[in-house]
């Protein structure tokens, strides 16, 4: 069995018991219950079923001194339901039944868990398709239950009863796991000089812990990651030192505590890579001549509706003899050779601008 605590000390409020298909998905509730303000202050504990191994006597305690316990219905996990050994063991750890949040994570319900266990559907039901508020709620509702009280949120301040971090992370097909966060994270700069000293600032859209130890972890293709601890600018926002590491995308992973709460990446370059990169767009012939028509934003639509429409108003009434092509009469300027005329112009007109960027 493979036991995770997270928290602050003191008795266990939260159980999440999961099997290894459904990791991410324990994963994802410890940094929910992490990021709501009044759940964080009790102590969160993760329990691991493993093959054929039934929960032992000592465990068994562990169970019945948590005061709710959720419980996520994975592939691999209902399948221990068909060993005896675990599934008496589960019996008498899954007691009393109020306390029991059943998770539905990639499976549906079936008959049989109503006579693999007599409280089945007493207990409270969850699937991955609900809102994050309604985990919450439920775990709330157990505790609450557990120690007589009405609500568990009665002795909060308003600010309490607002989950702070309600923003529901994505879940992926397979096992309903959670999807990088990056999304939600803004990084000043996000171009590092190498061997340049910079501080890194990342504002992140959830608030963090100041009581909890946030650290950033550079992860090099070629090199072994480096962990940084982080200062605390504001609830929103940290800043790190960035270590000196070589050119190249470089994924970042933000920390509090054990629990990864965000990923994104910064770029270090060069200065001959920072130069070619100038250059390489300074020679964009698309957004030279875009520039120079002030056409903003870039459009390349825009820029051909342009010059087309320029050269029809100032083509000479005698024709042209630009590029190879053969003087067109006024007279025998018919649509199809207009347009013609106009995309070999301005192909070549491309062509020029190709050719001579430097």
């Amino acid at each position: 069995m493979l036991l995770k605590a997270v928290g602050v000390p003191g008795g266990y409020d939260v159980l999440i018991v999961y099997a290894s298909d459904a990791t991410e998905w324990c994963q994802y509730l410890q940094n929910l219950f992490l990021f709501t303000r009044h759940i964080r202050k009790h102590r969160i504990l993760s329990y691991q079923l493993e093959g054929e191994s039934a929960i032992s006597h000592q465990e068994l305690d562990l169970f019945n001194r948590s005061r709710s316990i959720i419980l996520l219905l994975s592939a691999e996990l209902v399948q221990c339901f068909y060993l005896p050994s675990v599934l008496q063991s589960l019996q008498e750890a899954l007691w009393p039944p109020y306390k029991v949040v059943k998770l539905f994570c990639g499976v549906t319900d079936c008959d049989d868990y109503l006579t693999f266990f007599k409280d089945w559907s007493q207990w409270q039901e969850l699937t991955n398709d609900d809102e994050p508020d309604a985990y919450l709620a439920a775990v709330k509702k157990a505790i609450s239950e557990d120690s007589g009280c009405d609500s568990v949120t009665d002795t909060e301040t308003e600010d309490e009863k607002n989950p702070i971090y309600s923003h529901r992370l994505a879940m992926s097909d397979e096992h309903g796991s959670s999807k990088s966060t990056g999304d939600h994270l803004v990084v000043q700069p996000d171009r590092i000089r190498c061997g340049v000293q910079t501080t890194v600032y990342i504002i992140m859209k959830c608030k963090l812990d100041g009581e909890v130890k946030t650290e950033v972890e550079f992860s090099p293709e070629n090199a072994s990651p480096v962990r940084v601890l982080a200062e605390m600018e504001n609830e929103y926002t940290i800043s790190v030192e960035a270590p000196n590491l070589t050119s190249g995308t470089v994924p970042l992973q933000i920390y509090s505590g054990d629990l990864v709460v965000g990923e994104t990446s910064v770029t270090y370059h060069t200065d001959m890579e920072e130069i070619s990169s100038l250059l390489a767009n300074a020679a964009n012939p698309v957004q030279f001549m875009c520039q120079a028509f002030k056409i903003v934003p870039y459009s390349i639509e825009a820029l051909d509706k342009l010059l087309t429409e320029s050269l029809k108003k100032n083509i000479p009434a005698s024709g042209l003899h630009l590029f190879g092509i053969n003087q067109l009469e006024e007279e025998d300027m018919t649509t199809s050779k207009l347009k013609d005329f106009c995309f070999h112009f301005k192909l070549h007109l491309y062509q020029l601008f190709y050719l001579g960027a430097p």
